[in-house]
């Protein structure tokens, strides 16, 4: 694996990616102690709501690249190996992690945005909009693939 493939990938150890999932429910006031004694009735119960869809095959992908960003930025190794399919996982030996960790911990934070995702079966292409904090700003694309436990960056 070349340098700069290794200066990349600490580029695209990813963070930042998605914007957070935002609240459907809305805050509720809360009744005042006069309020409350006053009201004979108890509060009704909880409305229970359908459990959440299922994530489509892109959100699942944004949401494994966001993972994979944060692990890195984080310094969490063990998290961001768990994130590669086998075949990159077994590129990814100690010396080259050694290299990995290296080039984070000169380079700093990551901020990638998703700008899409082609889906071909198992295996997926992710544009990005990746800046690094001393890099600067770069175009990536990422490959990824399903596994049997989900997507995996595999590129």
């Amino acid at each position: 694996m070349t340098n700069r493939a290794l200066q990349l990938f600490a580029v695209i150890g990813i963070a930042g990616l998605l914007a957070g999932c935002a609240s459907a429910g809305h805050p509720t006031p809360e009744s005042s102690p006069a309020q409350a004694a006053s009201t004979s009735q108890p509060p009704p119960p909880p409305v229970s709501s359908a459990p959440p869809a299922p994530l489509s095959d892109t959100d699942q992908i944004k949401a494994t690249i966001s993972a994979f960003q944060d692990a890195a930025n984080s310094q969490n190794w063990v998290a961001y190996r768990q994130l590669m399919c086998p075949a990159m996982l077994a590129k990814f030996t100690d010396p080259v992690m050694e290299k990995v960790r290296e080039n984070r911990a000169n380079t700093g934070i990551t901020d990638v945005t998703v700008t899409g995702v082609t889906i071909t079966g198992d295996t997926a292409r992710a544009d990005l909009d990746s800046t690094n904090e001393l890099i600067g700003r770069m175009q990536v694309a990422m490959t990824l693939a399903r596994g049997t436990d989900g997507w995996k960056i595999c590129m």
